[in-house]
C-alpha cells in the first residue's frame, strides 16, 4: 500500500552526531523529509532497520522557503523550491517551467490549512483591507473561519488588484460556496464604507445611514425629490435626525416629501423657485394628502 504523504509543519527526523537536525520539512508515516524518504525507501528495499537508516544518514542544507507566492511553509524539493503541496500542485498543472513557472507560481492557490491564512503575496494596502474586514466580522461576531475566506484571498492574489475596492464582485460567480461570496461581499463593503467621507456621501442622492450614525445597512434615496432646493433642505434635516428617529418613520417621512415635490412639479414652473410658491400650493398638497387617506380608508373598509 502506498502511504498518502501529507505535508508537515514538524522537522525532518534525522540528526547529525551534533544533534542539529535536518531543517527540512517532515513528510509521510516515517517523519523525514522527501529527499530522505527516498533515500530510505532504497535502503530499507536491502533490509536496513529504520533506526540504523537514522544512525548512518546525515542532515541537509534547508533549501529555504516555497517559491509559491502564496505560500508560508518551507520548501521541501530542491528543483523548483516547492513545498511538497505545490510540488504535487506544480505536478497536476503540467509542470510548468522557464518563463511559464513565475506566473503559476504567482497564481496558485495558498495551502488548505484550518489554523492558517496566507496574505503572501497580496500588495500591503489589500492585505491590510482584508485584515481589517477580519477584525469587523469577529466584531460582529460572524464567523472567520479560514476556509470561508481563503479561496477570495487567492483570486485577489491572482487578479493583482491594488485595492478590495477594485475587485468586481460579479467575478465571485462560480467561486466556492456562499460563505466565500459572503466574506468578499463584506469586505468590500465595509472597506469602502471605511473610507467614505461624510461630506462626500451628503453630495450624493442615496445615502448610506451608517455614515451618518445609522445601523444596519440601510440607505435613503433622495431622487423622488424634483427640486433642487426641496432635496437638499430635506438631507440637511436628515442629517440632523439620523439615529434620532427610526429608520421606517424616516423613510415615511421622506415619503411625503417627496409628494410634496410630485405636487409642486405639478404646478407652474415646476416648483423649482421657491419665492414663486404660494397659499395655493399648500391647498393643492393637503388635498393630495387627504386624498390618498380617503383612499386607503376605502381600500380597508373595502377589504372588511
Amino acid at each position: 500500500m502506498i502511504e498518502r504523504r501529507r505535508c508537515s509543519d514538524q522537522r525532518c527526523a534525522v540528526t547529525g552526531p551534533n544533534a542539529l537536525g535536518c531543517p527540512r520539512p517532515a513528510e509521510g508515516p516515517w517523519r523525514i523529509c522527501h529527499t530522505h524518504t527516498r533515500a530510505w525507501d532504497r535502503r530499507r528495499s536491502h533490509g536496513v532497520s529504520f533506526e540504523s537508516f537514522l544512525s548512518q544518514t546525515q542532515p541537509l542544507p534547508e533549501i529555504g522557503p516555497c517559491q509559491a507566492v502564496c505560500c508560508y511553509l518551507e520548501a521541501a524539493h530542491r528543483d523548483h523550491g516547492l513545498c511538497e503541496i505545490h510540488y504535487q500542485a506544480w505536478r497536476r498543472e503540467g509542470r510548468p517551467t522557464g518563463n511559464a513557472f513565475a506566473p503559476w507560481a504567482a497564481r496558485t492557490r495558498q495551502p488548505v490549512n484550518s489554523r492558517v491564512l496566507s496574505l503572501r503575496g497580496l500588495p500591503t494596502l489589500v492585505g491590510l483591507e482584508v485584515l481589517y474586514a477580519i477584525g469587523r466580522r469577529a466584531d460582529e461576531q460572524v464567523s472567520v473561519v479560514t476556509g470561508g475566506m481563503r479561496p477570495w484571498v487567492d483570486q485577489l492574489r491572482a487578479c493583482a488588484v491594488t485595492s478590495v475596492t477594485a475587485f468586481d464582485l460579479s467575478q465571485l460567480d462560480g467561486l466556492g460556496d456562499a460563505h466565500h461570496a459572503r466574506f468578499a461581499r463584506f469586505t468590500v463593503d465595509h472597506v469602502r464604507l471605511a473610507y467614505a467621507q461624510v461630506e462626500d456621501e451628503r453630495q450624493r442622492d442615496v445615502w448610506d445611514l451608517r455614515l451618518f450614525g445609522g445601523t444596519g445597512r440601510r440607505r435613503l434615496d433622495f431622487t423622488s425629490i424634483r427640486q433642487h432646493w426641496l432635496r437638499e433642505a430635506t438631507k440637511a434635516w436628515v442629517a440632523t435626525t439620523v439615529g434620532r428617529v427610526g429608520h421606517s418613520s424616516l423613510s415615511h417621512r421622506l415619503g411625503s416629501i417627496a409628494a410634496l415635490s410630485a405636487v409642486l412639479a405639478s404646478g407652474p414652473g415646476g416648483g423649482h423657485d421657491p419665492a414663486t410658491l404660494d397659499r395655493a400650493d399648500i391647498e393643492r398638497f393637503l388635498g393630495r394628502v387627504l386624498s390618498d387617506v380617503v383612499a386607503d380608508d376605502v381600500g380597508v373598509g373595502w377589504r372588511h
